[in-house]
């Protein structure tokens, strides 16, 4: 983590190694196409975290219960882990993995986007329906035609930002197939971003 212009930013990765298509004018490198991702990019949301005005919870939390009252147990679960960023002294918005559940319709799927656009964090949502390879996820290696890196990576480059909130939708709905087990690359996901301290 570094401070740039007052603000925390995080270097993705330190670099991405030459795949030879650099001279190339018909094929795009790696390295070009994802350079971004070796640059700072900043942590976003400080501005959610501390308590509203008169209010005893963080404001990403208020604004959330206020437009979801019934999604009240999530929120609960959003606000100890704002206000917990918060007194750590991180302020920027981070979650360890949040499973919701719930009937269709409920706005689960709404919920995690608002977070995502009440905090700066910005959002990419990839839903599982009918997904039976882990490359979404897991991203393609580099001897395919359309090599890309994982998913949360892509993300960070699309929000700008180093924190953006991933939403992987309808996780019931995937399948083991022959390319990979997408269920089983997100718990692999998950069991990571559980071991390392919260960012």
């Amino acid at each position: 983590m570094m401070v740039l212009f007052d603000k925390p930013h995080v270097r993705p990765c330190v670099s991405i190694p030459s795949d030879g298509n650099e001279t190339n004018e018909w094929i795009a490198s790696i390295p070009h196409l994802y350079e971004q991702l070796t640059s700072p990019l900043p942590l976003a949301g400080a501005s959610t975290l501390p308590r509203s005005r008169g209010g005893d919870e963080p404001r990403l939390a208020a604004a959330l219960r206020a437009e979801a009252p019934w999604l009240g147990n999530a929120i609960d679960r959003i606000a100890d882990q704002a206000a917990m960023q918060l007194w750590a002294g991180r302020p920027w918005l981070a979650f360890r993995p949040l499973l919701l559940v719930g009937p269709p319709g409920a706005g689960k799927t709404h919920l995690a986007r608002r977070i995502g656009e009440l905090s700066g964090c910005g959002s990419a949502i990839l839903s599982l329906v009918g997904v039976n390879s882990n490359t979404e996820l897991a991203g393609n290696p580099r001897g395919f035609r359309h090599a890309q890196p994982c998913f949360p990576a892509i993300a960070m480059l699309r929000a700008q930002r180093a924190n953006p909130v991933i939403v992987i939708d309808e996780v019931e709905k995937a399948a083991c197939g022959d390319m990979g087990d997408p269920v089983g690359t997100l718990l692999g996901l998950a069991r990571t971003i559980h071991r390392r301290p919260i960012l």
